[in-house]
């Protein structure tokens, strides 16, 4: 994978003034559509394991912005298997989380990396913004989320829905809850009508905090899409 190609500008889609809201400033990543040409190594490939062209462009995406991720941080090219979790192996000494999603049809991926002298884990999410519909609620939320939404008004319901989500995929990819049942995860965030964009307008971050664990995040909504990052602190700072 050519460290010359360079993501295409998605404009507001992957705008850095986003980013730099979402992510603490010793957390530095890589946002934007995919090239469309991609490649992966051999060590990659073979932890992929059997996959579609589809899935292989999303996991290809994934891997070209770790790489340029990393390297914003010194780190030059590396392989970057699936662990048996799933997770990247990154490098020693770095922490990090990727996401990706289809939007307008086309691959949109992140990758967030940083010293594991400040963080044990990290985790990233985003997904399309849209609307979600009410009766598929109760299988994304817990019961205290629940009751938080239903404080909103209806306008700001399905957007709030669809950052609490991000914020427990985000935080499920930080190593919280026991990946079994996201709703498990507790999010723990300010629900007063400010701090969700009804449907259709607004663009903003808002921090969260995961219940009974040692980790904070951001989740907001750009213009195409809804993202979260969550952080677990190092146990012992390095």
């Amino acid at each position: 994978m050519s460290s010359r190609v360079s993501s295409p500008d998605v404009g507001e889609a992957g705008g850095e003034p986003f980013w730099r809201a979402l992510l603490p400033g010793d957390v530095l990543h890589s946002a934007g559509f995919a090239p469309k040409t991609l490649s992966l190594t051999a060590a990659e490939l073979a932890s992929l394991g059997p996959a579609g062209e589809s899935r292989r462009r999303e996991f290809a995406a994934g891997r070209w912005h770790a790489r340029a991720a990393l390297a914003r941080i010194g780190h030059d090219a590396a392989d970057l298997p699936r662990t048996p979790r799933g997770a990247p192996a990154w490098p020693a000494g770095v922490v990090g989380s990727i996401a990706h999603s289809a939007i307008d049809g086309r691959v949109f991926a992140v990758a967030v990396v940083a010293s594991s002298r400040h963080y044990d884990r990290l985790g990233v999410d985003l997904e399309p913004r849209h609307r979600i519909p009410a009766r598929d609620w109760p299988e994304l939320l817990c019961a205290d989320e629940l009751s938080a939404v239903a404080t909103l008004s209806v306008a700001h319901r399905s957007l709030a829905v669809l950052q609490l989500w991000c914020a427990k995929e985000a935080a499920t990819k930080a190593g919280l809850g026991d990946g079994t049942d996201v709703r498990r995860v507790a999010v723990i965030a300010e629900t007063g009508q400010a701090a969700f964009a009804r449907d259709g307008d607004g663009v903003g971050v808002r921090p969260f905090a995961v219940r009974a664990a040692r980790a904070t995040g951001r989740m907001g909504l750009a213009p195409h899409f809804a993202a979260a990052f969550c952080a677990v602190p190092a146990s012992v700072p390095r």
